[in-house]
């Protein structure tokens, strides 16, 4: 295939981090907007309800927590993106709030509240104080914050994959019953996409130090060089 793969895709509200940052993206970013999408389902309300790339980066830390200066996806940021979202300060961090947030833009983020405060407060309408969780209700939530956990990290290599979430307490367990996981035969056109699946659903440890998804046939970054190797042949 030789044709433009956008560095900018997702709907804003469920954009996954390395879309903003321009490291490249691939199927780990939908898992990020299932994450999303997941949330938004209990509570009712966007996750992140902003149209601001450098103000979303902000929000992704007051809920899921800091980018690790460590993290391969801090790593792979262009410098142009770094210079634009992050202090000058090393270790580099998102800049956000700045001199620049005005008062109403500081309190939206203080509002902001970590994926497990979110999901212990949210849901069917309730008084926490006269009506506190179960035992079992507090289990039951703890068991989706891990699975949101997993899919809202920052870096898409140690992120979640699908096949994760499904073996999680949370779903193997809905109501008593079991969810079975199957795979299709796949047609002879989808054979490159799954294979790229197949290398996303491989352990983590595996995923980081195979590179699974800078190299990975569907990645943006294979796109720009490839295209990139095919110009400079032509010239």
């Amino acid at each position: 295939m030789d044709g433009h793969h956008s560095a900018t895709v997702s709907t804003r509200h469920y954009r996954a981090p390395e879309i903003i940052l321009n490291t490249g993206w691939s199927y780990p970013a939908d898992c990020w907007s299932i994450g999303c999408i997941l949330i938004e389902l209990f509570t009712g309300d966007a996750l992140f309800q902003t149209h601001s790339n450098l103000e979303h980066l902000g929000m992704m830390e007051r809920v899921v927590g800091p980018l690790r200066p460590s993290s391969t996806n801090m790593s792979r940021i262009p410098q142009d993106i770094l210079d634009k979202y992050f202090t000058r300060t090393w270790p580099a961090k998102i800049d956000y709030p700045s001199a620049a947030t005005n008062s109403t833009e500081r309190k939206i983020l203080k509002a902001m509240q970590p994926l497990r405060n979110i999901v212990m407060k949210s849901g069917p309408k309730r008084d926490y104080v006269t009506h506190p969780l179960s035992s079992d209700e507090i289990k039951d939530r703890d068991d989706f914050v891990e699975v949101l956990k997993g899919l809202l990290t920052w870096d898409p290599d140690e992120r979640w994959t699908a096949r994760d979430a499904l073996k999680s307490n949370f779903f193997r367990n809905r109501g008593g019953r079991t969810i079975t996981i199957t795979t299709t035969t796949p047609s002879s056109s989808s054979s490159s996409s799954l294979e790229s699946l197949k290398q996303h659903d491989l352990p983590i440890a595996d995923r980081r130090r195979r590179n699974e998804f800078r190299d990975s046939p569907t990645s943006h970054n294979y796109y720009n060089n490839n295209n990139n190797n095919k110009r400079s042949r032509k010239k």
